[in-house]
């Protein structure tokens, strides 16, 4: 399995949960264009996924209690995702679509939240406090 450096192709090799797994733990940390074709509501609840990286996909995961500590999602859509109680210090959401994303409880120690659409309207960090409460 490659590490992709590049922002320019897709990852299409992945095509489960479990191989995306399987990816992290052989070091690969940048997954792009996966989409629910492929990862559709599987579960990475509680596990240690820290620096991963998500770029243009699109698929939803339950990510409870997951350490996603210096994680990033840009460019994602990923929609109906659960983070409750995920550790999300550090980490960045930023050109996300993010309907239905649950966060209640969610560690955010220094985390950005920008430039993310909801139901249509643009959620920018003054908005994320009141959005997190809600959810």
């Amino acid at each position: 399995m490659t590490i992709i450096e590049s922002s320019d192709s897709e990852d299409s090799s992945i095509e489960t949960t479990e191989e995306l797994l399987v990816a992290y733990a052989n070091g690969q940390r940048i997954f792009e264009g996966l989409d629910a074709d492929t990862i559709e509501g599987g579960s990475v609840q509680g596990l240690d996924l820290t620096g991963i990286e998500f770029h243009n996909c699109f698929f939803y995961l339950d990510y409870r209690d997951a350490n996603l500590t210096n994680s990033k999602f840009i460019d994602c859509n990923i929609k109906g995702s659960d983070f409750r109680g995920a550790n999300l210090k550090n980490a960045l959401i930023k050109g996300c679509l993010v309907e239905g994303t649950l966060f209640k409880g969610a560690k955010l120690e220094n985390f950005q939240f920008e430039e993310n659409e909801f139901m249509g309207t643009t959620l920018n960090p003054h908005e994320w406090e009141n959005f997190v409460k809600n959810s």
